[in-house]
């Protein structure tokens, strides 16, 4: 059960997931959580769950489209950039594959966006489309507990700070996996 959160916060956004990758019967530890540098502009930081082959091909992607030389310069830039690498990734990779395999390598997103002089956002995506996330987001298997959880300690209308969501989201983490 994969589980990732993001809190977009008062002062930046929070992202936590769980590192337990299962293949098959093999229980392996990994990265779900993909910082992509900063060039001064911009910067992004993306957790996923789903079929990791297909998370590493995306943020792989992600970041070969950023380096093309785009000018980047607002949060929708930054959204039409992921949307076309999962435009062209899904059915080149997930779509063509036999059905039977297709839920396995799918993916869902969180995007933690910077924009210089704009401050943070946070995208979730479905798919192949991204929407902007106020408050939090929840993707994975264990998106329902944490969602949940998320209400209790963050209700409609609070934005947390970062210091007081980091230690919330790795709780709400470990209790969704648990």
């Amino acid at each position: 059960m994969t589980i990732a959160v993001g809190f977009r916060c008062s002062d930046g956004v929070v992202l936590a997931a769980d590192s337990l990758y299962t293949e098959g019967v093999a229980k392996l530890y990994g990265q779900k959580i993909f910082p992509i540098a900063s060039n001064g502009r911009y910067a992004l930081t993306i957790a996923g769950s789903g079929g990791v082959p297909s998370l590493k091909g995306i943020v792989r992607e992600v970041k070969k489209s950023l380096r093309s030389g785009l000018s980047l310069s607002d949060f929708s830039d930054i959204q039409d950039v992921v949307e076309s690498v999962l435009c062209a990734y899904y059915p080149k990779h997930i779509d063509s594959a036999p059905k039977n395999k297709r839920d396995d390598l799918a993916v869902q997103l969180l995007v933690a966006m910077w924009v210089s002089g704009r401050g943070t956002r946070l995208l979730q995506t479905y798919r192949t489309d991204g929407f902007e996330v106020e408050g939090h987001g929840c993707i994975g298997m264990g998106s329902y507990i944490a969602s949940y959880l998320n209400d209790v300690f963050f209700p409609a209308g609070s934005t947390p700070s970062v210091r007081r969501a980091e230690p919330l989201a790795a709780y709400i983490v470990g209790r969704s996996k648990h």
